[in-house]
This record gives structure tokens, sequence and C-alpha cells, in this order.
């Protein structure tokens, strides 16, 4: 009898269940939600509900104190705590929270993956496609396609990357799909010396193209910091140039401003705000429509205010693309810009801006990165660099790091000279193609992990120190006085006095 009762009341529950949603049991779904970590979900914890066929939910995960939301699993994904999923099945999704201060890897950790890096031989053009309701890269035949790789320093200085090996070894060794070519317009750049700079320009995509990544032709706009200054004033000209030379190249990324910013140096700069915004944009447009006249559907990549920490002004106000094939900036140094930004309405914050951009239309490309402080030095912050990097990877954000130098910078790939310490890595990595562990910085190590998608290994860097004297083997180490010495003195290994 008990039994009979309950069973009337489980059928009488779901009756009503079907009533209040106004559906029959198959226009209802459930919709289970988990948590891994110390966290909750709102509007509800650890628990299901069921909802009418097409009914969007929005949920946000929130963090306990100690802790920090990581990702969605399951039906959702992506690193943004808020997000709404749309019912058309039975949908379990978890929200998985870290420990600050665990480095521990997951099984499925954003970090451990490169399926999406794919060479331009497989994917072909690039364009800019929808998924899960933003706007990101694809392929050719409209899957996604993720680009990693490493950018040069400035051409004017360090022109002897420009070589098969290194190529080959970035392509190879390293997996890179993509190697951006820094062209400074100024400090000494192509505005000093044109066609020399420009063959390196054009030796530099032959490279590419031939070993099978992307190549991304970057217009280096730094100082001054406004893209409409007088130095500036052959970009026409200049893209005009490469794409006559290489037209509708599917390898070829036009990055039409490095970094505008306030910098006033030998010309103006601009502000960050709306008005600096719409500089940019008035500059880029016209590039955009000759390249678009004359055939050349390549993506283009396009700075924002602030050195490229702006892409929400763009995602207001985007460049006017005939085939919405353009792309807007984020760049970031993980010892200065934070990333535990949770939604995109903090404009003070780097990553905020980039959630406040992919909500709002537009996809986003961090053409470039560093492990140091933005002034490249200091660090490297490679935990930062994690945080950063998960969230790229999550929400399909191509990136290339700064920088394929030995210059003596934390932020550059290969060891520097240091006297009594280390040599300087060749550019040329030899007949084998790959720059061994001695080779590269801590920051090129860790790179090279990031864009493989491997778990990352530090080196014992102390095997490669030489020790010139030693003094804790009980010995004066060939030390004694000058034979010539009228001082009457003697030399001998003494604790206190070790070096």
């Amino acid at each position: 009898m008990l039994l009979k009762r309950k069973l009337i009341i489980l059928s009488l529950l779901i009756l009503m269940t079907y009533i209040v949603v106004g559906c029959n049991p198959n226009d209802i779904y459930k919709l289970t939600i988990n948590v891994q970590g110390k966290g909750e979900v709102t509007p509800f914890y650890n628990n299901s509900k069921i909802y009418k066929k097409g009914a969007e939910v929005t949920v946000e995960a929130i963090a306990l104190e100690g802790w920090e939301f990581k990702e969605w699993r399951g039906n959702l994904g992506g690193t943004q705590p808020k997000q709404t999923i749309t019912m058309t099945d039975d949908m379990t999704i978890t929200a998985v929270f870290t420990d600050e201060d665990s480095t521990e890897y997951s099984s499925n950790d954003y970090l451990l993956d490169n399926s999406k890096v794919k060479k331009p031989s497989e994917a072909g053009a690039l364009q800019i496609i929808e998924h899960s309701g933003q706007k990101t890269l694809g392929d050719q035949a409209g899957n996604l396609i993720q680009l990693r790789g490493m950018s040069t320093h400035g051409l004017q200085w360090f022109p002897q990357i420009l070589n098969d090996n290194a190529f080959a070894a970035l392509a190879n060794d390293w997996e890179a799909n993509v190697i951006r070519l820094a062209m400074y317009v100024g400090e000494g750049g192509y505005a000093s010396d044109p066609q020399i700079i420009k063959k390196r320009v054009i030796n530099g995509i032959e490279l590419a193209k031939a070993n099978d990544m992307y190549v991304i032709v970057d217009w280096h706009v730094l100082a001054p910091g406004d893209p409409n200054a007088e130095i500036y004033s052959g970009a026409m000209d200049f893209f005009k140039e490469i794409s006559s030379k290489y037209p509708n190249d599917p390898h070829i990324i036009y990055e039409l401003a490095n970094e505008p910013n306030s910098n006033n140096t030998d010309g103006p700069g601009l502000t960050n705000d709306k008005a600096g915004w719409l500089k940019i944009k008035n500059y880029a447009e016209p590039i955009v429509k000759m390249l678009r006249d004359n055939g050349n559907d390549n993506l283009v990549i396009v700075g924002t205010p602030n050195w490229s920490q702006r892409p929400d002004l763009a995602a207001d106000n985007p460049v006017n693309d005939p085939i919405d094939n353009t792309v807007y900036t984020i760049h970031f140094y993980s010892g200065t810009h934070d990333a535990s930004a949770k939604d995109g309405s903090n404009r003070a914050n780097a990553m905020s801006n980039v959630i406040y951009a992919l909500e709002n239309g537009v996809a986003v490309f961090a053409s470039e990165w560093g492990t140091s402080e933005a002034n490249g030095n200091n660090g490297p912050y490679l935990k930062k660099a994690d945080q950063w990097l998960r969230f790229l990877n999550a929400n399909n954000i191509s990136w290339v790091n700064w920088s394929l130098t030995n210059k003596n910078e934390t932020s550059a790939a290969f060891t520097p000279f240091i006297m009594g310490k280390s040599a300087a890595t060749d550019f040329d990595p030899g007949i084998d193609q790959v720059w061994t562990a001695k080779e590269l910085s801590l920051s090129g190590e860790y790179v090279r992990s990031r864009i493989k998608g491997i778990v990352y290994e530090p080196i014992d860097r102390t095997k490669y120190s030489k020790v010139v004297w030693d003094f804790n083997n009980g010995t004066a180490q060939g030390f004694g006085v000058n034979a010539d010495s009228p001082i009457n003195v003697s030399v001998s290994d003494v604790d206190l006095c070790r070096w």
C-alpha cells in the first residue's frame, strides 16, 4: 500500500512537471551540473533540473576562497565563468576549480593538446567562423584551427634568424604552424632602409612557405604610437606590393599595426579610448579595402589602443571588412598583465577586454605575448603564463610568443651571451635543425613545450655551468704566492675564506 502511494505521488509530480514546462515528455531535458574542486554554481549547486526544449540556461561558477575557476567540461566548454547553454538534449556540465597554488595537470588540460594546430598544407586558407556563439579562427573547410608559434625580434637588428635550418626547427621540432616577421618601421627599420628590410621580409615569407607555416607580415608600429604618423605613410604601398607579389596566398597574414599607443617619440601617439581606436580604424580600413578590391582574402590583424590591449573598443566599432576576415589584437606579458579576469566588465584588465570582445562579436588574436614583464625583463612568470595560455587555448585564440632572439632579456627564446657564464646561441641550429636544451633560455624551453602541447619539464641548467675555481675540495686550486714576492705568506683553503 505504501509503495503504491509513493508511485502515485511520483506520477503526480511528473505530470505536474509536464504541465509547468508546458510540453510533453519528449520536449523536456535534464541538465546535470557537477563541481570538481571547491566552488559552487549558481543558480544551483551539484544538482539537476529539467527544462523545456530550447530553453537557455545561464550558469555561473563561483570559486571559494583559495580556489579559482579553471574551466567548464562536458556539454559546456571554455574558461569564462558565466555562460549560457541551450537545452537541445539531456546535458551534463562540470565546473572545475583548482587550488590557486596547484601546478598539476588534469587529464584534459588545455595546455596538453595541439590537435587544432594544423599546417597550411592541411588547413588551407584561413577564415573567421562562428563556434559556440563566438567568432574564432577556422580553416578552409570551416573547422577550428589555432595558430601557435614565434615572432622574430626586429629584422633590422636580428636578420640572422632568416635561415632554413631555423625555420625547419620551428616547424618540425617545435611543431609551430606560424611565424611572425617583426618588421619595425621606425627605430632603424623599414623607414630607414625600405629595400633591405623588404628583402628580409620576402626572404622570411619564402622560408615560411617552404617549411609549411603561416607567416604574419607585421607592420611594426611602436614609436611613435599613431599609425597615421608620417613615418608610417608607406604602409599602403608596402602592403600593395607584398600582396601583388603573393596574390591571395593562403600562407600570408597581414598585421597592419603592431601596437598603437600613446608614445609621441618622433611623432604623435594616440589615446586609450574610442577616439584612439577611431584613428586606428580610419588608418586600417583603406588598406583592408585595397586588399579586398585586389582579390586578397587573407586574414588581417588590426592592432588596438594601449599597446594592443583594447580589442573591446574594436568590438564596439569594428573595421569595415566586406568578407569579415579581420581579427583584433591582444598583447600581454605575463609578469605585467593579470590573468584572473572572470568576466568582460573591467576595462583596465587586458583579459577582461578579450572576454568583452568575444562576447560582442569579434575574433581576437594574441599576435605578441611574453613570459616576462612588458619591458622584456624579470621573471619568467610561467605560472601566470599558464593561466593566460589555458584561457587562449580554451577559447581557440591563436598566439605568437615574443621572441626569437639571443638578446639578454628574459623574454628571449635563446641563451644570450653573458660574460663568464654562457655563449650566445647561434640563430642557425645546424644541419640537425634542432636547438639543444642548453641553447634555449628558460622562456624558450617553456614556450616550445606549450606550442607542442606537452608537459613542461624544465631542464637542470646547473650541468651547463662551468666552475672555474672550486675551493671546496680542500686545495688551493693552483693558487700560490708569486715566487718573486718579498712577502713571506702561504696560501691554503680555509673554510671562512672560501670564495
